[in-house]
């Protein structure tokens, strides 16, 4: 009876218990759950149309980073390559700054375009520059083959079609920037190996023309004559020379080349001493038949400016050919008419350049002397006649320029008549026993 009185104040006490307790595990977790609730508010809240939404501006260095990435792209040539995409990234970059403070989040969604389309422009521009290096990589590569290049620059032509194929993988990889420098560094050492072609070809093409140009010399010479084999051997390996080159084989060419050249100098060498010892002996004819005409014009007698007869210089034509004695053979302290001392000083001078083997003056001035003595003979006296009693016909100066051994011709008496002016007082009066002298018809 007692036990169920006190029940209620048991039950009384059990639950004050249990809400002292409870009370003392609640107060942390408001405490935890008030901080969460004001780190939510200080965060910016999504616009979802029930709650005001806090929005962040772009800052200095993000415009920063995308006009870098635009530079990147025009320096890729992206304005030009892929002008599209780079005028669309400088055209949303704009549009972010003028956005930035009325509407940020427009700006944000401008700012993201410009990025992306300038990585675009950037991409594609090497994109298509690799491509078009590609394609000029192939051409040399092509130009190389066909020209024999590859062959005599082997190693440069290896090393570029090396970096021409992984220039095509790391392009099949779109690994564009890559390929580009992969494909450019191609061309560059394809146009060395090309212009080192250009080179020694400008280089055969000189030693061709040169050769050619002694053949024709010596032809023009007379090569065929005084040296016919040389010639043709420098002929024969001109042409295997050519044909050489254009294979190409460049060793073969050059020996061939080189046995033209020796064989053409050679032609002409030969030719020119053939050439030399001709006109020697024509120099050693002319001076002797110079010598000659001069010795003859020294023992003629000739009609001075006066009329007057003169007898002939004593004059002794001698000429040493091997040039073993002295040059000068004329005879000193003689008076020379001026004509013929000119034809013997002439004489002289050819001997002279004969000893020096200036064959050409030689015979020019042998040719010179013999002029000048058959000038002068040709004022000389021809013949004397004496005048003759005869009843018949008797002598006078027609009929004495009429006789064949005299003129032939009976209207040349005035000669005989002139030359003889101081013995014919008067031209129709002569008289026996009178000796006249008969010039030399000019």
């Amino acid at each position: 009876m007692n036990k169920v009185k006190h029940l209620p104040a048991i039950i009384l006490l059990l639950i004050i218990f249990l809400l002292s307790f409870s009370c003392k595990k609640s107060i942390p977790e408001i405490k935890e759950e008030e901080q969460k609730e004001e780190k939510k508010a200080e965060e910016p809240k999504k616009d979802d149309g029930k709650s005001t939404e806090v929005i962040i501006k772009i800052t200095d260095e993000q415009f920063t980073e995308a006009e870098e990435l635009i530079l990147r792209a025009k320096n890729a040539m992206g304005d030009i390559y892929d002008k599209e995409n780079f005028d669309a990234s400088i055209f949303n970059l704009k549009s972010a700054r003028e956005l930035n403070e009325s509407d940020p989040k427009k700006a944000f969604e401008h700012l993201d375009k410009s990025r992306k389309m300038s990585q675009e422009a950037y991409y594609n521009a090497f994109k298509k520059r690799s491509l078009e290096k590609k394609a000029e990589a192939e051409i040399l590569i092509a130009d190389a083959q066909s020209t024999g290049s590859n062959t005599i620059f082997a190693d440069l032509f290896k090393k570029g079609t090396s970096l021409y194929d992984e220039g095509i993988v790391k392009f099949s990889e779109e690994n564009y920037t890559q390929s580009f420098a992969l494909f450019s560094e191609s061309v560059d050492t394809l146009k060395e190996l090309k212009a080192n072609r250009n080179k020694i070809g400008q280089e055969y093409e000189s030693k061709i023309k040169y050769i050619q140009d002694l053949i024709k010399k010596a032809e023009q010479l007379g090569a065929d004559t005084h040296a016919p084999q040389e010639i043709q051997i420098a002929r024969d390996n001109l042409q295997s020379g050519i044909e050489a080159y254009r294979e190409p084989n460049l060793e073969k060419s050059t020996q061939a080349l080189t046995i033209s050249e020796e064989n053409a100098l050679k032609s002409i060498d030969l030719t020119n001493k053939a050439l030399k010892e001709l006109k020697r002996i024509e120099a050693r004819s002319k001076i002797n038949a110079a010598g000659k005409s001069v010795e003859k014009a020294a023992g003629k007698e000739v009609i001075d400016n006066e009329g007057q007869a003169n007898t002939g210089l004593d004059y002794k034509f001698e000429f040493d050919e091997d040039g073993k004695g002295d040059i000068k053979n004329a005879p000193d302290n003689v008076s020379y008419k001026d004509v013929l001392l000119k034809a013997v000083e002439y004489i002289e001078k050819a001997k002279e350049a004969y000893f020096n083997e200036d064959y050409d003056m030689a015979i020019r001035y042998a040719d010179i002397a013999k002029r000048i003595a058959e000038s002068y003979t040709a004022g000389g006296i021809k013949t004397h006649y004496t005048v003759r009693l005869i009843t018949e016909k008797r002598d006078c100066l027609w009929r004495i320029a009429e006789y064949s051994y005299i003129y032939g011709n009976p209207f040349y008496w005035p000669m005989i008549w002139k030359t003889n002016k101081e013995k014919i007082l008067n031209p129709d009066l002569i008289f026996p026993g009178q000796v006249f002298a008969i010039p030399e018809l000019d």
